[in-house]
């Protein structure tokens, strides 16, 4: 994907690749952890929640300048500022922030060429005007200047071939002509132009909106410093999982019509924890329970994981494990407060009672944007089935609760459906925020939350 690497004569991809996971916040920086650390993003790719393309997308746009993964002085900055009269500090970070360099590249790209689009013009670019022209913006309101200043090239036929003085600068924008290609949005011969392509002139007006969304000032990561710790927080920012791009429609034609079938009928219903026709048997809560179904073999082959992954076992684990997660978050959460936490393995996620006559089932379902609806359809028959077979077994009736790992609007008619018709509560939890939809005559809802900062809505 990227352009090859040379260093004297000898091609050196690797030093290039083995940074790619971390360059893109899907793991944690191995300079900042000694353990291999998955993002949420990088998770939500594994277990099939978000394909390549939209990954791709995601991380692209997002992509920023300061960020905490390029934080060391390269010897080629050092070069260029020596005798410029600027003091170069410690850090990258600290170039960039005295520089006023905040600022999304791939962003700036997309900018530029809904702006010729717009105007008529041929909405491609050049790697000799983004060498001339983009490269020098600091933030992405240039934008409107630097489209000014590409269309004065073009009208006075300048030859702005001079301006690439350095191979180094001409491999860095290849490798971004590259990458971007690969967010189904880009036609790009990967080395000497870029262009919109038919599917995002169709989708124009929602990209621009993308656009507005990723250079709100919220939007951006703020360096407070460059210590080990605000370096972390640069992959908590980055790696998070951001669900506007889930309205960014144009992707590769066999995601837009679903052609992988086996794999979404896979995702729609599968069930983490399928359960039996036999009693709810519930246990105390055991968390060496979790993480352990469907894990692969440690003393694997090379061979045998790529195997499982084709068969889609890698995928269904992944997302045992994001399941058995949030069942851990919120199974300690309770713990905490003092209340009794029960399972079954079979049936039941969480049961919790805080008290004789208080106490609540929670089923957690891990979903994407595609099979939300199919998903709380089968949580909504699991709470309502175990909720009876409780009260016939156990003699009591717990209320129910769903807990998902993604947003949900306040006036959206699941909570409606969920809350004021069938009395089941919602919980969306993302970290660290959550959202949690509660039935008027809940009497367990003031304990769902982890503290006063999250409130019922």
């Amino acid at each position: 994907m990227l352009t090859a690497n040379e260093r004297d004569g000898k091609a050196d991809a690797w030093r290039d690749y083995q940074q790619i996971l971390s360059e893109l916040g899907l793991i944690v920086s191995t300079k900042l952890s000694t353990k291999l650390v998955l993002t949420d993003v990088a998770k939500a790719f594994v277990a099939g929640v978000v394909s390549f393309k939209r990954l791709v997308q995601m991380q692209v746009f997002r992509y920023q300048y300061p960020n905490g993964q390029k934080h060391d002085r390269s010897k080629a900055i050092r070069d260029a500022l020596h005798g410029s009269g600027i003091t170069v500090p410690d850090s990258l970070i600290d170039l960039h922030v005295q520089s006023g360099v905040l600022i999304k590249p791939g962003v700036l790209i997309l900018q530029v060429l809904l702006g010729l689009l717009e105007l008529g013009e041929d909405p491609s670019l050049s790697a000799d005007e983004c060498r001339a022209i983009l490269l020098p913006c600091k933030t992405n309101d240039d934008w409107e200047a630097a489209l000014t200043d590409v269309l004065k090239a073009r009208s006075l036929s300048l030859d702005l071939s001079s301006a690439h003085s350095e191979t180094r600068l001409r491999r860095n924008i290849q490798d971004w002509f590259k990458i971007l290609d690969q967010t189904g949005l880009f036609e790009t011969d990967g080395r000497t132009t870029i262009a919109l392509s038919e599917g995002a002139k169709n989708d124009a007006a929602n990209l621009k909106a993308m656009c507005q969304e990723q250079t709100k000032a919220e939007s951006f990561w703020l360096p407070r410093g460059h210590d080990i710790a605000d370096r972390l927080s640069w992959f908590q920012s980055f790696g998070s999982y951001d669900f506007t791009f889930e309205n960014v429609r144009n992707v590769a034609a066999s995601e837009q019509s679903g052609s992988d079938d086996n794999s979404q009928a896979e995702e729609l219903f599968q069930d983490e924890r399928p359960t039996t026709n036999g009693p709810v048997r519930l246990i105390d809560f055991d968390p060496s329970q979790l993480f352990t179904r469907d894990a692969p073999d440690p003393s694997s082959t090379v061979q045998d994981l790529a195997q499982s992954v084709l068969d889609g076992a890698m995928k269904r684990h992944a997302k045992t494990v994001l399941h058995d997660q949030i069942v851990l978050r919120f199974a300690e959460r309770y713990l905490a407060q003092g209340a009794q936490v029960k399972v079954d393995p079979n049936s039941v996620d969480l049961f919790v009672k805080w008290g004789p006559n208080k106490a609540a089932i929670f089923e957690v379902k891990t979903v994407s944007q595609r099979s939300l609806s199919t998903r709380m359809r089968l949580a909504v028959g699991q709470v309502k089935e175990y909720a009876y077979r409780l009260r016939t077994d156990a003699g009591e009736e717990p209320e129910q609760a769903i807990i998902i790992d993604r947003p949900v609007d306040a006036d959206s008619w699941q909570r409606g459906f969920l809350n004021d018709y069938l009395g089941i509560g919602l919980i969306c939890s993302l970290p660290p925020t959550e959202k949690i939809y509660a039935p008027s005559d809940s009497s367990t809802s003031s304990s769902w939350a982890a503290s006063k900062d999250v409130h019922n809505h």
